[in-house]
């Protein structure tokens, strides 16, 4: 299905990839080598994680403290930090799959051919998933080999980097899934930019309210960073909860999206 379409994908897409392996690794590195001097503060730290409000506490993965290594990473990474930046580039791939290449006018000569519409989004969907595994798994390589030198492998489980960065980058595909999904069916960059993005929004300070509003608890089965913290990969490495919850339940609901693109997508002409 996708033999002939990743390719061509990798070839549009590899410049802009290869700066946000760098950007990312870039600023993983500035994370994990800053520890030191935040470890020597530890005391402070963790007394004024715990003062801040629970539900800020838990959109900045501060819940089980700041300054051990696990809080650390959680607080300044993946919490935070890696969960923003990978939801930007699904959501800017996601859109680029149909709405923005229709707007550049590329789809009428691709779709010219043999090549279908299904065919066409499937595999530019799992090409936007690998370009995002590629870039968090980038980041989750630095990290490891930063690790000890920055003081930050003690009290990790085994292969735990790998475990945050996957389920970081498939709560991600979700709103990148959403954007190829409006974009699909409207054909229009900006409708699918603004509804990811206002979703994204939306999830993130539900997800920060959880504990402290009932309606927030309530929702937390469809916040996916809510499911991508559940199975805490840092300090309990891999687990059913980190598998049902973290992964494979987002790539679902991703690939629930995708289908209703496709079939919006194969029932409207191209604007």
């Amino acid at each position: 299905m996708s033999a002939q379409v990743l390719p061509l994908l990798f070839h549009q897409r590899w410049r802009s990839t290869a700066w946000w392996v760098v950007g990312v690794v870039a600023t993983t590195l500035l994370v994990t080598l800053s520890y030191p001097s935040i470890a020597a503060s530890a005391a402070a730290i963790d007394a004024y994680g715990r003062s801040l409000p629970l539900g800020l506490q838990r959109a900045l993965g501060a819940a089980g403290g700041m300054a051990s290594p696990a809080g650390y990473l959680d607080t300044k990474l993946f919490a935070s930090t890696l969960p923003l930046l990978m939801s930007v580039l699904a959501i800017g791939t996601g859109t680029w799959v149909v709405a923005g290449s229709e707007g550049a006018g590329e789809l009428e000569l691709l779709l010219a051919g043999p090549l279908t519409r299904r065919r066409l989004v499937w595999g530019r969907a799992l090409g936007t998933a690998a370009v995002v595994a590629v870039v968090a798994g980038s980041s989750a390589g630095a990290l490891q080999l930063t690790l000890a030198p920055a003081g930050l492998d003690t009290g990790l489980a085994p292969g735990s980097t790998w475990l945050a960065a996957a389920s970081t980058s498939a709560a991600a595909l979700v709103f990148g899934a959403l954007a190829l999904a409006v974009g699909a069916a409207t054909g229009r960059r900006g409708v699918a930019i603004g509804t990811a993005a206002a979703v994204l929004a939306g999830t993130w300070l539900l997800h920060g309210l959880v504990g402290t509003l009932a309606l927030a608890g309530a929702l937390r089965c469809v916040l996916p960073w809510t499911w991508a913290s559940e199975g805490d990969p840092l300090s309990s490495g891999s687990s059913a909860t980190w598998w049902w919850e973290s992964l494979l339940l987002p790539l679902a609901v991703s690939a629930v999206l995708v289908a209703f693109g496709v079939a919006a997508f194969e029932r409207r002409d191209l604007h």
